[in-house]
């Protein structure tokens, strides 16, 4: 567990382990595979 804890540190120091705030907002499905996963919920 102590090990988990240090990576998860380590990670969001060196990179950061969230998406961006437009990739939030528009949705991960399409910022990581192009694709929205409920098309019949789309905006607009």
């Amino acid at each position: 567990m102590e090990d988990l804890i240090q990576t998860n540190y380590g990670l969001k120091k060196l990179m950061g382990i969230r998406i961006s705030e437009q990739d939030e907002y528009d949705g991960a499905d399409l910022s990581e595979t192009g694709i929205e996963a409920y098309p019949e919920f789309a905006k607009g």
